[in-house]
């Protein structure tokens, strides 16, 4: 039996043709039934919480300043002490 080589080669491309435009059209379908989605790295989570405690921080010390110029600001030399013994034990 002899095969001719270009029936060979035509049938070899429509298999492939239709089995790429298969995969394509599953790909479609897979992409349309999950939806867009997105993921937040750990550290992208780590530098949010920094940042909104930079802002906090940035409130207290224009507070603490406000105090200070209007002379309401009184140093609490017990919390301080508790302090250095807590950084010391």
């Amino acid at each position: 039996m002899k095969i001719n080589g270009s029936f060979y080669k035509t049938y070899s491309a429509t298999v492939y043709n239709n089995s790429e435009r298969y995969s394509v059209d599953k790909a479609k379908k897979n992409s349309d039934l999950r939806g867009d989605t997105v993921e937040i790295s750990s550290d992208a989570l780590r530098m949010e919480r920094v940042s909104n405690q930079e802002i906090s921080r940035e409130e207290r010390i224009n507070a603490l300043k406000k105090e200070i110029q209007a002379g309401r600001y009184t140093i609490n030399a017990e919390a301080i002490a508790d302090k250095i013994i807590e950084y010391i034990a």
